[in-house]
């Protein structure tokens, strides 16, 4: 399995790397922190005169309990060349608890631009159109930008590409009792889309030891109820998978 050395939970403006104690590493959430998007299609054709190309797109976000989240389209481009913003209608937002974090699903719908609108790369034969969401919450805010991939109308990349990771955390298992001393954390992954997927975990609290590879080691903050969330996305695509589990320290 190919996973890459750098991992971004998301391509984001705001990039915070913690060294100084529990409180700042980065995988800790103690505020909003954005996680990945999926969207469905995971690539998408241009729209045509005849069919509008749309996409539904789930934003993933993690904050502490009893938060909540606003979101709004963001421009991000800049003057930007050969790019332009997908346009984004923010259409609600759900939330699931866990025992230390909530999870926080912002739901949008796009309309992917005409193909003489789209710069088409000659060399690897699709286009990107920018998104770009603001998230404002009484925890923090972030902004989440990235890239969706966009094929020609016909092309055999829109259904051979059109595919989500699997990823699920093994080691600890769900609402299971762990230790409270340094352990092993493992999440199983599939690959999809022929790409390289960049791994990150995330946590309540405690420290890890290489945040970005499947298997690594995790000390809980103490004993008490956490939070342990592991993301995946893809290298080409940007196809985006999340799995979490709660489990108690003693």
């Amino acid at each position: 399995m190919k996973i890459c050395s750098n991992f971004f939970a998301v391509t984001a403006l705001v990039f915070l790397i913690g060294c100084n104690g529990d409180d700042d590493r980065f995988e800790k959430i103690a505020k909003l922190r954005g996680l990945g998007l999926v969207t469905s299609p995971v690539v998408a054709p241009p729209s045509t005169d005849s069919a509008v190309s749309k996409v539904q797109m789930t934003f993933y976000a993690a904050m502490p309990l009893g938060g909540t989240v606003t979101a709004e389209p963001y421009s991000d481009l800049q003057g930007s060349l050969r790019k332009i913003e997908l346009p984004l209608t923010i259409d609600g937002v759900e939330y699931e608890d866990h025992a230390s974090l909530r999870l926080a699903k912002i739901k949008a719908t796009a309309t992917v631009p005409a193909a003489n609108f789209i710069y088409f790369d000659p060399d690897n034969g699709f286009a990107t159109v920018r998104y770009a969401v603001s998230l404002k919450s009484n925890e923090g805010s972030q902004i989440m930008v990235g890239n969706l991939v966009v094929y020609p109308e016909g092309s055999a990349q829109l259904s051979a590409r059109n595919n989500l990771p699997k990823l699920s955390i093994t080691t600890p298992t769900k609402d299971s009792t762990i230790g409270n001393s340094k352990q092993e954390i493992k999440a199983e992954l599939t690959e999809v889309n022929d790409e390289t997927f960049r791994v990150g975990w995330f946590v309540s609290g405690g420290k890890i030891d290489t945040r970005n590879a499947v298997k690594t080691n995790w000390e809980p903050s103490g004993s008490g109820k956490f939070t342990v969330i592991v993301t995946a996305r893809g290298t080409k695509t940007s196809a985006f998978g999340i799995d979490v589990v709660d489990v108690t320290a003693n």
